[in-house]
């Protein structure tokens, strides 16, 4: 499944029109101080569609924003196999790049920090 905000055609990531804005509220939310929990309230109290499920969870927030699909990046090889631990970050494989971002690089470092 391609990150929320995301589309996948044809084996590529493409912006999801509809989405990406919430994607950039979330950081920007991020951003202005606010935590995980009062951004989950406040997409559930406006009725933002969540990802998956029936209402938007503090997870799935900070699932977000350590994400790095929201800058254009690409990681392979964290598992092995779906469902499986994570495979130590010096095996992982990450590609810049490989899609158009909906996140500056500068604030996602800074949300990083």
């Amino acid at each position: 499944m391609p990150p929320f905000g995301y589309n996948l055609v044809n084996s590529h990531l493409e912006i999801n029109e509809e989405e990406a804005p919430v994607v950039k509220l979330i950081f920007s939310m991020y951003l202005d101080g606010q935590g995980g929990e009062r951004i989950c309230n406040f997409l559930n109290d406006s009725d933002y569609e969540p990802p998956r499920g029936e209402h938007w969870s503090k997870t799935s927030i900070y699932g977000m924003l350590e994400n790095i699909a929201y800058i254009g990046t690409t990681s392979y090889n964290k598992r092995p196999r779906k469902g499986q631990r994570y495979n130590d970050k010096s095996e992982w494989v990450i590609v810049e790049d490989t899609h158009t971002p909906i996140i500056s690089k500068e604030d996602f470092e800074k949300v990083q920090e």
